[in-house]
């Protein structure tokens, strides 16, 4: 036998063995790629079952936050601040001069002294007790609203403006006689205030001149940053004409 035929015989050993070794070495890679895909189906599993159990927590508190809410008339109940009534003195916390994120366009704020609702994370504490802050005319504010001829309205904020109903609803009506557009912030709800009209003269006043109402405690567990003008979820922007006209809650925009 000469050497190319040695060759040929050699060559013919040698490649099964390369073979052998090759698909071994393909099925170790194939049972590492299985492995690592049986890991990662693990952590996908793991992770869905973590999101489920916050999701689960989140709609509890959310369920707790609103029934919080549905029974906040017992544990925020419409009093009306008595140092306030008819005397045409309101007791506000501040005046912000000039505001475009309390309501569509250029605003005066005023945020109104006195709130029972205590929404844990309010982003105004300051404006709870009901003897703080200082007296100032409802004429005083719309004089100051008027000096600015930059502003589309005057927006009520908090505190409640529904602690001094009698006394904003003025004010409101002559903002609007003036070419002002009113919105008005309250921890209570469309329903409830409407359900409870009878108490108070000036909670159906203040209604039927404000332009815009946003409503509902805010629930800190609703949280939002991305819709304008509210501070929880829960809360609406409510176009009050329109939904006294109809008899039905009508909001001015989707959001």
């Amino acid at each position: 036998m000469n050497k190319k035929e040695d060759s040929i015989i050699d060559s013919g050993w040698k490649i099964p063995e390369e073979q052998k070794t090759l698909q071994q070495k393909m099925q170790e890679q194939l049972q590492a790629q299985l492995q690592i895909q049986a890991q990662l189906q693990q952590k996908m599993q793991a992770q869905v079952q973590e999101h489920q159990a916050l999701q689960q927590q989140f709609q509890e508190k959310t369920r707790e936050a609103l029934q919080k809410q549905e029974k906040s008339l017992t544990e925020a109940p419409f009093t009306a601040m008595p140092q306030m009534m008819d005397t045409g003195n309101l007791r506000v916390a501040s005046i912000m001069e000039e505001s475009i994120v309390d309501g569509p366009g250029m605003r005066l704020v005023v945020f109104f002294q006195g709130c029972r609702h205590n929404c844990p994370g309010c982003h105004n504490p300051d404006t709870h007790a009901m003897d703080g802050g200082y007296l100032v005319s409802d004429m005083e504010i719309l004089n100051r609203a008027l000096r600015n001829p930059m502003l589309r309205g005057i927006t009520f904020s908090g505190g409640e403006p529904f602690l001094q109903a009698s006394v904003i609803a003025t004010l409101a009506q002559e903002a609007r006689i003036a070419g002002l557009d009113i919105v008005t912030y309250t921890g209570f709800t469309f329903e409830q205030i409407m359900a409870h009209r009878d108490l108070d003269d000036g909670f159906i006043a203040l209604l039927n001149a404000t332009d815009i109402l946003v409503d509902g405690l805010f629930i800190q567990e609703l949280r939002t940053l991305d819709q304008p003008f509210i501070g929880s979820k829960n809360q609406r922007i409510i176009n009050v004409p329109a939904t006294l006209n109809n008899n039905e809650i009508i909001v001015p925009f989707i959001i």
